[in-house]
């Protein structure tokens, strides 16, 4: 059983209880884990009943322990791409798959763009109701600082109360954890280069921790009147700011606070009927800062350009103005639309606009692809899985390094199967392994005429891999928070892209097929130094990898660049792994 299940299995809160069944049938135990919609009932010492988790009805506790009464109520904040129907459609599979079969908005709350999850039965271990509020990513970091303020009695006892809805009981459960030990001990293991065996466990100081006036200033400040948030959604990575700003949660941009739970591609829309079909990062910018006015200045038909953009502070917006603009402030002829559905429709039907949103909320528009250094990139799924579409981007789940079970067993439960499978039904792109069938990777890395003659052995093992197009979608790419290139820290989604490789080769499509790992660097340093730092990198993968079938160990340098190297994001993306099947 790969890592990630065993979480989710062993995180279940197992509580004593009769367990009422569609058909009548009453079952005394404990709902111990659940896998594909199948529910796992232990009954002491008899065998475990494995039931349809849609067949439970109701359960009621029968003599629960103090802890396992009813929690507060699970407040996220944030980005209104993972808001607005992804976070649903995770958390109603999560909430049905542990008991409660009816689950749906409750009343509707009383602002736009939050919504309320309530629970229905009520099952002991999880949350009364949910609230998601979805106003863009910088509001789910305030939320977190508005957290930060709540007095030391609220944070194990509030239970806010849902408008229109009677007050809650005080909830008694505050079962809080630090970092996940097998979190710690993965990451430790994986990517510590840094961490030496004596290093202490990760701390955080709690929420609630009586801090001084001007601290307590400056979280109100940032916090900007936000209402407390346990989980801050993002559609953009946390900033060196908000890191300083929340560090009493522990550090938001480590791989025990910062989840990755999706992937969604910026997609560059256009109406089908104009004849652009492919843009560089520098005509975008032109046409968002109002240097390129007409189309016929980008090769399409004469006429004005009309361009749309999202609301400034959603994550939409933060990720265009990072991966394009580069902060160059967006031409105030743009106009502003804050529902991306409704920006996507508006583009299909208006010929000479131009718009981006989300790679899930393309609709009736028509997507273009990147040209960036000398490459096009198609926004295909499996151009996003490997991060190398220019502007492909990751969702993410922030939460303090202190933070109550429930809240850890759901984190567990987004990196499942299961949850990935939510994932791609919701229209984003999920974190599962494929294979490259359609070729993309011989188109995009042929060798050019300078390249015909193989430079090493190596060299020569890489491009028969490009003949035979068996690349898998996943790339490992490292910590960028490290001054020092050779530190080879795996980020927050390498982690668990190690126990998706395994789960790929051992019971998917592998079928424990050898690998070959590719490890590449950026282009500073004299070539010696940067082949020798590739094949550390891909030495450091198969170390940890050690258990697979590993066919050969790659150095190819500065080689094959998937980014432009004139910016520090851009030479951290080409400092990387590659996975390929060897046969």
């Amino acid at each position: 059983m790969v890592l990630a299940l065993g979480l989710f299995v062993l995180a279940w809160p197992a509580h004593s209880a009769l367990i009422e069944l569609t058909d009548g049938s009453v079952i005394r135990g404990e709902i111990s884990g659940a896998t594909d919609g199948s529910c796992v009932i232990r009954r002491g010492k008899n065998a475990p009943v494995v039931v349809k988790c849609g067949e439970i009805s109701r359960i009621e506790a029968t003599g629960l322990p103090a802890n396992a009464a009813q929690l507060a109520p699970l407040r996220l904040a944030g980005s209104n791409t993972v808001g607005a129907k992804l976070m649903p459609a995770l958390l109603t599979d999560y909430l049905q798959a542990r008991g409660a079969t009816q689950t749906g908005d409750a009343p509707p709350a009383q602002e736009a763009d939050a919504s309320v999850i309530t629970p229905r039965p009520q099952v002991p271990g999880l949350w009364p109701w949910v609230e998601i509020r979805s106003h863009g990513t910088s509001t789910g970091f305030q939320g977190l600082a508005a957290l930060a303020q709540v007095p030391p009695a609220s944070t194990a006892t509030a239970n806010p109360v849902r408008p229109g809805a009677a007050p809650a009981a005080p909830p008694v459960d505050d079962n809080v954890l630090d970092v996940p030990q097998s979190v710690a001990n993965l990451w430790r293991d994986i990517g510590g280069s840094n961490l030496g065996e004596d290093t202490a466990p990760i701390t955080a100081q709690p929420a609630g921790v009586k801090k001084p006036s001007g601290e307590m200033t400056d979280l109100r400040r940032f916090s900007k009147g936000q209402a407390p948030a346990d989980i801050a959604m993002a559609s953009r990575r946390v900033t060196p700011t908000e890191v300083s700003m929340l560090q009493q949660f522990g550090a938001l941009d480590s791989p025990a606070n910062e989840h990755v739970i999706a992937l969604d591609g910026l997609a560059i829309l256009v109406s089908k009927a104009n004849r652009v079909d492919a843009l560089s990062i520098e005509q975008i910018m032109g046409i968002y800062t109002g240097k390129i006015t007409d189309w016929s200045q980008v090769g399409g038909t004469p006429g004005p350009i009309y361009p749309v953009a999202r609301n400034e502070g959603s994550g939409t917006a933060d990720t265009f103005s990072n991966l394009v603009l580069n902060a160059t402030p967006m031409s105030p002829n743009v106009k502003r639309i804050e529902d991306s559905r409704e920006l996507a429709e508006f583009v299909a039907t208006k010929p000479n606009s131009i718009g981006f949103v989300g790679m899930s909320y393309v609709g009736n528009a028509k997507a273009v692809s990147i040209r960036e250094c000398g490459l096009t990139y198609p926004p295909t799924t499996f151009n996003t899985k490997t991060e190398e579409y220019p502007l492909a981007r990751r969702l993410y789940l922030y939460t303090p390094t202190r933070r109550p079970a429930a809240v850890q067993d759901f984190l567990a439960y987004t990196n499942s199967k299961v949850a990935q499978d939510v994932v791609a039904r919701s229209g984003f792109v999920d974190l599962a392994i494929e294979p490259d069938t359609r070729g993309e990777q011989r188109r995009l890395r042929t060798p050019g005429s300078d390249d015909k003659v193989p430079r090493n052995r190596d060299d020569a093992l890489y491009a028969g891999l490009l003949k035979a197009g068996a690349r898998l979608s996943v790339t490992l790419r490292f910590r960028t928070n490290s001054s020092e290139i050779d530190k080879f820290d795996l980020d927050s989604r390498a982690v668990h892209d190690l126990e998706r490789i395994r789960e790929y080769l051992f019971l998917n499509d592998g079928r424990k097929r050898r690998i070959v790992l590719a490890g590449f660097s950026d282009s500073l340093g004299s070539p010696d130094l940067n082949h020798s730092l590739s094949l550390s990198r891909a030495q450091t993968v198969a170390a940890k990898l050690k258990d697979l079938p590993i066919a050969g160990v790659l150095g190819l340098g500065p080689q094959f660049p998937v980014a432009c190297e004139g910016s520090a994001e851009g030479r951290a993306r080409n400092r990387r792994v590659e996975i390929w099947l060897a046969d």
